[in-house]
């Protein structure tokens, strides 16, 4: 693979990534992840496997109605992307 399709598949996995955020799927966020894999959200402890981090994330869906990410700029950096962009959340009570 090239490196620039090594770019694009990387992309596309953060679109896929960023959809299942989006739609409150944890268990398709968590295929993005590897089975030890670590998440932490904000302040809260650090999540390590799959089932683990499903839980934590699943909590955390249910604490709001919804949430959006638009992404503004997006870097390849080596083996990695930087991405810059907006999160909104949607409360219980429908502010945002």
């Amino acid at each position: 693979m090239s490196t620039a399709e090594a770019v694009v598949a990387r992309e596309a996995a953060l679109t896929g990534l960023f959809a299942a955020i989006d739609a409150k799927d944890a268990d398709r966020f968590v295929s993005f992840l590897t089975p030890g894999g670590r998440f932490r959200f904000g302040s809260a402890p650090a999540a390590t496997g799959r089932d683990a981090v499903r839980e934590a994330v699943a909590g955390f869906f249910e604490s709001i109605q919804g949430l959006s990410h638009s992404l503004h700029k997006v870097l390849p950096a080596g083996d990695s992307l930087v991405t810059e962009g907006e999160v909104t959340y949607t409360r219980h009570d429908g502010s945002t």
